[in-house]
C-alpha cells in the first residue's frame, strides 16, 4: 500500500506524568478521534487519560514478554514474542480507520514498544505521526513520588529511557518535539506549531467553543529546588533545543547517540547493582531461616533434655539374620513388666536371630540399657556386644548409656551363638530414660539461653508471620510496631548465635564423643 494514501495516526509519545494526557485530550478537542474503548478519568487525571484500554492491557502484554512492567527501567530484549498482544493492537487500529480526520492514541508504554506499535499501524494500513511529550525529569518525578511513591533515581531511568527509545525509533518518520510547559502556558500556539511540523495544520484547527481543555492547574509539580537524576537534566536540556521541529539531522542524532551510550552502560550497571542486591537479600533470608531452624532446633533438644521425662520409653525389638536387614515385619514391641523391665519374643520357626536392634524409644533422649537376658542366658558385657548404633555409648554399671540426639535412636547387638536358629527367643532388658551428665546439662541450657527465651522468639517470628497472612494492610498501618518486634527479634537472635559460635553443646558433644578437632571461631 502506497504510505501516502494511508490515514494517518497521531500517536502522542511522552514518559508518565508528562502531560502526555493534557496533548492528546487537546487534539480530541481539536477533532481528532480516541475511539469508544478509554480508560476512565481519575482523581490523577481528572479530564481523562485518552488511553484505549485495550492498547494498555496489549502494551502491558508485550512489556511482560520482555520481563518488564512498566515502572521497572530496562532495556528491553527484542524480539518481543507475544502474538495476542500484537493481535489486538492491529483490531484496535484497524477500528480506528474509516473517518475523516485523523486518529489519535496515547499511551506512555509506547516509547518502549514504538517498533511494535509501529508495525501493527502498518499491518492496519495507518502511516502514524508522533508528537513527542517532553517535560522536566525533575518535575516527572516529584508526580510519580506523589502517585506511586517512586524514587527520584527509578524516576530518571525511566524518563532517560522513554524519550532516548521512542527518538531513536521514530527518526525518518514524521514527528515533532513538544514541551508540556509550553502547552500549558500556549495551548494552541504549541498545537499549531507541532500539527503544521506534521502537515496537519490544515485538518485540525482550534475549536473555540471546545477551547483545549488544557488548565495551567494540570501542572502541579514545579522544578524550581527538585531533586531529580542529573544526567536526565543534561539531556532534558539539549532536546529543549528540538522544540517545534522534528529533531531530525546528523549533529542531534549524534548527541542523542552519545546520550543513549551514557544510558545503557548505566543501565548496565544498574542491573548488576541490582542483582547484587538481590543475591545479598536472598543470603539475608537464607540467614533468616537459619536462625528460625536454630531456634526450633534449640526448642526440640530442650524438650529432648528433660531432666524429668514427661512419659515412659516405648521400646521395640528387632531382629535380623547376617544376611538381612531390619524389617517391620521382624520386629516386636516389648511390653512392660510389673518390675520396670521389658519383655519380647524374636526369632522363629526357619529364622536366623544373629543381630538384636533395641529402639528405647521414638524421640530423641539419653536411655540406660541394663540387664538385658536373651534365651535366659545374660549379655554380660553389653557395650562391648554393640556393633552399631546412631548415637554415643557409654558403659555403665551394669549395661550401657545410649546417648542420641536423633528421633528413633536405636543399638544393634552382636548375639553370635545366644539365640538357637529356627526357634522363638525370648528377650528381657531394663530400660529407663536419664537427664544428662551434668556438664551437658549446663551447656545446653545455656546455648538455648532457657527454653523460655527461645519460645519468646520462635512466638514472634509467628506472630509476625500471623499479622501478615491475615491482614496485610493492618501490618502496613502498623509497621512502626513490626519493625520494632523484627529489630528485637534481630538482636536476640544475633546473641544466640554469638554464644554458640564461642562454645556450643555441638563443641562438647564431639569431646565427649571423643572428636577433639575444635570449630572455626570456638574459644
Amino acid at each position: 500500500m502506497n504510505t501516502t494514501e494511508r490515514p494517518t495516526a497521531l500517536v502522542v509519545l511522552g514518559m508518565h506524568r508528562s502531560g502526555t494526557s493534557a496533548v492528546a485530550g487537546a487534539l480530541v478537542a481539536r477533532g481528532a478521534h480516541a475511539g469508544n474503548a478509554l480508560l476512565p478519568s481519575t482523581s490523577d487525571n481528572a479530564n481523562g487519560y485518552f488511553e484505549d484500554a485495550r492498547l494498555v492491557a496489549a502494551s502491558d502484554a508485550l512489556l511482560a514478554s520482555a520481563g518488564l512492567t512498566w515502572d521497572e527501567p530496562g532495556p528491553l530484549s527484542r524480539p518481543i514474542v507475544a502474538p495476542e498482544a500484537q493481535a489486538a493492537m492491529v483490531e484496535v487500529f484497524c477500528a480506528l480507520r474509516g473517518r475523516s480526520t485523523p486518529a489519535v492514541v496515547k499511551d506512555p508504554r509506547a516509547c518502549r514498544l514504538v517498533p511494535e506499535w509501529s508495525q501493527a499501524m502498518a499491518e492496519a494500513g495507518l502511516r502514524p505521526a508522533y508528537l513527542i511529550v517532553l517535560r522536566d525529569p525533575r518535575e516527572v518525578a516529584a508526580s510519580l513520588q506523589a502517585r506511586d511513591g517512586m524514587s527520584a533515581y527509578r524516576a530518571g531511568r525511566l524518563w532517560l529511557e522513554h524519550l532516548l527509545e521512542a527518538e531513536l525509533a521514530t527518526r525518518g518518520a514524521a514527528r515533532v518535539f513538544i514541551d508540556f510547559q509550553d502547552l500549558v502556558q500556549a495551548p494552541d500556539a504549541t498545537l499549531d506549531t507541532a500539527l503544521g511540523v506534521l502537515g496537519l495544520g490544515d485538518v485540525l484547527r482550534p475549536d473555540v467553543a471546545r477551547g483545549t481543555g488544557v488548565d495551567a492547574r494540570l501542572r502541579r509539580q514545579r522544578a524550581e529546588g527538585g531533586e531529580g537524576e542529573v544526567f536526565a537534566e543534561r539531556v532534558y536540556a539539549f532536546a529543549k533545543g528540538c522544540l517545534g521541529t522534528a529533531g531530525d539531522g546528523a549533529v542531534v542524532a549524534a548527541a542523542f547517540d552519545a546520550f543513549r551510550v551514557r544510558w545503557l552502560e548505566d543501565a548496565e550497571s544498574a542491573r548488576a547493582a541490582l542483582l547484587d542486591a538481590r543475591a545479598r537479600e536472598g543470603r539475608e533470608r537464607e540467614d533468616a531461616l537459619r536462625l528460625l531452624r536454630e531456634v526450633r532446633n534449640g526448642l526440640a533438644l530442650a524438650d529432648a533434655w528433660e531432666k524429668a521425662p514427661s512419659r515412659a520409653p516405648n521400646p521395640r525389638v528387632y531382629w535380623r539374620a547376617l544376611d538381612a536387614a531390619h524389617s517391620e515385619d521382624r520386629s516386636f514391641a516389648a511390653r512392660a513388666q510389673a518390675d520396670g523391665g521389658f519383655v519380647a519374643t524374636v526369632g522363629g520357626p526357619g529364622i536366623g536371630v544373629d543381630r538384636l536392634r533395641l529402639d528405647p524409644d521414638d524421640r530423641a533422649g539419653v536411655f540406660e540399657i541394663t540387664a538385658l537376658v536373651v534365651a535366659g542366658v545374660p549379655v554380660t558385657d553389653l557395650p562391648a556386644a554393640v556393633v552399631a548404633c546412631n548415637g554415643v555409648v557409654r558403659p555403665t554399671a551394669g549395661g550401657l548409656l545410649l546417648v542420641a540426639t536423633d528421633d528413633d535412636p536405636w543399638i544393634e547387638i552382636a548375639l553370635g551363638s545366644m539365640a538357637p536358629a529356627g526357634t522363638s527367643v525370648p528377650v528381657r532388658f531394663d530400660l529407663r530414660g536419664r537427664g544428662l551428665p551434668e556438664l551437658l546439662w549446663s551447656l545446653v541450657e545455656q546455648e538455648a539461653i532457657g527454653a523460655t527465651r527461645l519460645r519468646e522468639l520462635e512466638a514472634l517470628t509467628q506472630d509476625l508471620a500471623e499479622r501478615r497472612a491475615a491482614d496485610a494492610a493492618a501490618a502496613q498501618a502498623e509497621a512502626a510496631v513490626v519493625l520494632d518486634a523484627l529489630d528485637r527479634l534481630a538482636r536476640q537472635s544475633a546473641e544466640i548465635l554469638g554464644w554458640t559460635r564461642r562454645r556450643t553443646f555441638r563443641y562438647w558433644w564431639r569431646r565427649w564423643r571423643g572428636k577433639v578437632e575444635t570449630p572455626e571461631g570456638t574459644p
